[in-house]
């Protein structure tokens, strides 16, 4: 994500909720402690690969923070309104009742 687009969804508290500042006093109280519990988590297992090498992070924890809030925000949103709408996650698909024995009628 680019630092014009973090900008924005930072500053728009309809995406993400809590005020910039918040945000900033989230990075930087928890940014260290993601740090430190990540680099225990890597130091912990032995290495299957040159440094280096492997899979890299795609989003750094600014973005992963903002991808919490915004899912946070909107995801809880989207739950209610199947829920009013009579659609449950949990629901069976009808196309396939054989499937959950446990709610055949």
């Amino acid at each position: 994500m680019g630092n014009r687009a973090r900008a924005a969804i930072i500053r728009s508290q309809r995406i993400t909720g809590p005020a910039p500042e918040v945000i900033a006093e989230l990075v930087a109280e928890i940014g260290p402690l993601w740090h430190d519990r990540h680099q225990a988590a890597l130091a912990s297992r032995p290495r299957q690969r040159a440094v280096g090498a492997g899979a890299k992070h795609k989003l750094v924890f600014v973005d992963r923070l903002l991808a919490t809030l915004v899912h946070l925000r909107h995801g809880a949103t989207h739950d209610v309104l199947a829920l009013e709408e009579g659609n449950a996650e949990t629901d069976p698909p009808s196309s396939s009742p054989s499937l959950f024995p446990s709610y055949d009628a």
